[in-house]
């Protein structure tokens, strides 16, 4: 386990953070719903596990470890709840790493509301520093502390305000298809255009239940598609290309388990979800259905150049039948047929 004794310690740094004056400790509050403020899609001040907004459409849920969806749970605001803002002033996280040595360092000036009036704020100051206790080649976490003195009791006080609103899952459940390569891994098929209440906002139905997602994608367009058993959502992005061999606009791939509610859309880490993209001649309106079938790929580029691979192959196609999307041929390329 990491201990300070394994950690990289820049005394002085951290001497100058322990001497800043002490702050007032935040008065005994009852818990309350606790309603994200801030403009970053979650907390990093105060540790959450979940979240409440409010917009137009009514109260939504959002989990800590999955900010790309919001669940909607009802229409009106609680009639006690708190309000949490931070403005976040951390510098830069690649400056952090290389310039001061530590994991990372965190800035944050929180605000705490009852209702709608401020009852507390002040500014936190976060540090995790970089566990060296043997070779690695990637930086892992280390101890971490909260400055000034009293910062740490007053954040973990804010956090443990929270409390339902509805009966979900408090810890959230990934849906993500399972690695292709798996004895388990199957195909998918799926033909049913779900209800779309905004552009990233649609009506998704299960077994016995119906609920409203919000994909918090910033792509200019999206479009979900359900089956049995999973739904994709498809972001339809024209800024970004993500490598693609003719610069065509990318879709970003996210799926759905339909098992259970509360459920998060999850951008797969597969290169064939990631380097899809609609072909020259078609667009997002043109897809009708989609097929996920198992395949044999071949890397074309990076450390694993050359080597084969399974992978799960996602093929859209419009009303006719016709395949309307395509893998980035400069990416990957299919070298067999349907594995079983």
């Amino acid at each position: 386990m990491p201990t300070s004794a394994c950690d990289y310690i820049d005394e002085k740094f951290e001497k100058e953070l322990q001497n800043l004056p002490p702050v007032a400790a935040l008065p005994p509050l009852d818990k309350r719903p606790v309603f994200w403020l801030g403009e970053k899609k979650f907390a990093g001040g105060a540790k959450f596990d979940y979240l409440y907004i409010k917009d137009d459409f009514g109260v939504w849920l959002r989990y800590e470890d999955s900010d790309s969806d919001d669940f909607l749970l009802q229409k009106d605001m609680p009639e006690r709840y708190y309000g949490y803002d931070e403005i976040d002033r951390s510098p830069d996280e690649r400056w952090v790493s290389r310039e001061l040595g530590y994991y990372s360092y965190g800035i944050y000036d929180i605000s705490l509301f009852k209702n709608e009036a401020k009852i507390f704020s002040q500014t936190a100051y976060k540090v995790v520093r970089k566990f060296i206790g043997f070779f690695n080649l990637h930086s892992m976490r280390g101890t971490s502390f909260a400055a000034p003195q009293g910062t740490e009791e007053n954040l973990n006080a804010i956090s443990e305000l929270q409390t339902p609103l509805a009966d979900f899952p408090q810890k959230q459940n990934y849906s993500a298809l399972g690695p292709a390569y798996k004895s388990e891994a199957e195909g998918y098929v799926g033909d049913e255009i779900a209800k779309k209440l905004a552009r990233n906002t649609f009506e998704i139905k299960g077994e016995g239940w119906q609920q409203t997602v919000r994909v918090n994608s910033l792509a200019k367009d999206t479009k979900v598609v359900c089956g049995d058993e999973i739904c994709l959502a498809l972001a339809f992005d024209e800024s970004k290309v993500n490598g693609c061999d003719n610069g065509a606009a990318s879709t970003t791939i996210y799926t759905l388990n339909l098992k259970q509610k509360f459920r998060d859309f999850y951008m797969l880490p597969s290169k064939n979800f990631k380097y899809a993209k609609i072909s020259d001649n078609f667009t997002l309106d043109d897809v009708k259905s989609f097929e996920i079938i198992l395949s044999k790929f071949r890397d074309l580029g990076g450390l694993d150049k050359g080597s084969e691979y399974i992978d799960y192959e996602v093929i859209l196609r419009n009303g006719e039948g016709e395949q309307v999307n395509e893998i980035c041929r400069n990416q990957t390329e299919k070298v067999g047929d349907r594995t079983q």
